[in-house]
């Protein structure tokens, strides 16, 4: 109960992450101390920022929800019945995060985050299939008669110039995918002796 007098903010972000739909939620969201979802200190919001995306999935356990409900709902019975909490606690607030600016702007919320960023779609098409197996794009060298052993083509290099170094990583350890054999230099020894 006393995180969420000195963290209201925390309240509505946990409303909209998670999400909680039952209607009293939007009724306790009324409330002036909780009405809000940004402080007046940047260093805070990101703070909590970082601890919803984080803990979102902890507060989706119905008991837990049950938990936050009755403490949300004394607050507000406590805060009703003598104003002048909200004042002191705004206070107490002030006191232990004083700073004016975002001293943590440097942490990423997205670096807390459970989800994952995918690959770009364009180089997505390249994962999706062996490009060796019934598309009919790799033309099969050798005699055409029916008792002759067919061979393939080596698969086209592809160049790696200015393009995503994950994707050419990815790529590379495909059996399908030639990305050369790295011979530019006839002159390179391997025991750099050269």
């Amino acid at each position: 109960m006393q995180a969420l007098k000195l963290h209201p903010t925390v309240l509505k972000k946990l409303v909209d992450k998670v999400p909680l739909k039952d209607q009293a939620w939007g009724k306790m969201l009324k409330h002036y101390y909780f009405r809000s979802d940004q402080s007046k200190n940047p260093s805070l919001d990101h703070l909590i920022s970082i601890y919803v995306e984080r803990n979102y999935l902890i507060w989706r356990l119905p008991d837990v929800q049950k938990l936050l409900k009755s403490a949300a709902e004394l607050v507000i019975k406590q805060l009703d019945e003598k104003e002048s909490d909200a004042e002191d606690f705004l206070s107490v607030k002030e006191e232990a995060f004083p700073a004016k600016h975002n001293e943590y702007s440097h942490l990423s919320i997205h670096d807390f985050s459970d989800s994952v960023p995918t690959l770009p779609p364009d180089n997505l098409q390249n994962f999706v299939a062996d490009p060796r197996m019934g598309g009919g794009d790799q033309v099969a060298a050798g005699g055409g008669g029916g008792g002759h052993h067919q061979q393939q083509q080596a698969p086209p290099v592809r160049d790696v110039a200015n393009r995503n170094p994950l994707a050419v990583f990815l790529e590379s350890m495909l059996p399908w995918v030639n990305l050369g054999e790295g011979d530019d230099d006839a002159d390179h020894q391997p025991d750099n002796n050269g």
